[in-house]
């Protein structure tokens, strides 16, 4: 069995063996690539991406990685920087905008009356104006639940 020093440099070299050593190197390292990511995306599906995502990094960086330096700290470092951007991608999105209209509360329904139309707008209102205080996976927890999904601009 070769140890992970002896795969990363026959992965790096090219060649015809080369696609052999990087999937042994996959295979050895992939749940390890996983976990790593699981643990600061707290994802599964995001995990799972990102974990690839890694592994094409590795692909077209092996060639730079220096023989004898710490292969798995290299990789713990591209593991790192990728969720990290992936984190601060999602921060610089503007957050999901909930209106009133696609809350759907402060429609009119059949029987209601004016009082209770007033009063259920007022709540759309104050529930829109409150959402987007909360962390991004709260408030997809309650639009899941409680909400309609629409995707639109308001």
């Amino acid at each position: 069995m070769e140890t992970l020093e002896e795969l990363v440099t026959r992965a790096a070299k090219g060649g015809d063996d080369s696609v052999d050593a990087f999937t042994a190197l996959h295979d050895e390292l992939q749940e390890t690539v996983y976990r790593w990511v699981l643990r600061l995306v707290w994802d599964g599906h995001v995990a799972e991406d990102l974990s690839q995502e890694v592994w094409l990094k590795v692909a077209q960086n092996l060639r730079k990685y220096q023989a004898g330096a710490n292969f798995m700290g290299w990789l713990k470092t591209i593991t790192r920087n990728t969720a990290l951007d992936h984190l601060r991608a999602i921060q610089r999105r503007p957050p999901e905008s909930l209106c009133a209209d696609i809350l759907e509360l402060d429609q009119p329904r059949v029987g209601q009356g004016t009082e209770e139309l007033a009063e259920r707008r007022l709540l759309a209102r104050a529930v829109e104006a409150h959402m987007h205080k909360l962390r991004p996976d709260h408030r997809q927890v309650l639009t899941l639940r409680f909400f309609e999904l629409v995707t639109r601009s308001c």
